[in-house]
């Protein structure tokens, strides 16, 4: 899904030329690290909604830096 998104703003001129396969495997792992970082040493079962809830705000302001840092210049 990532790789898709990302394969179809660089054909449509939105992200600079970027190698996909390597950024969306970048973003996952970054997000995947994110949400390890923020649950540790918890079980899924015993997260609460502030866990959610953080999880949610790191990922969304990941992806603002990420399409930041890709958007062609105007």
């Amino acid at each position: 899904m990532v790789s898709k998104i990302l394969k179809e703003g660089v054909n449509n001129n939105e992200f600079r030329d970027i190698d996909v396969s390597e950024y969306a495997d970048l973003f996952i792992s970054t997000m995947n690290g994110l949400r390890s970082i923020t649950i540790k040493n918890k079980d899924s079962y015993q997260l609460e909604k502030s866990d959610l809830d953080l999880i949610e705000k790191r990922i969304k302001n990941l992806r603002g830096i990420f399409i930041t840092g890709i958007l062609k210049s105007k």
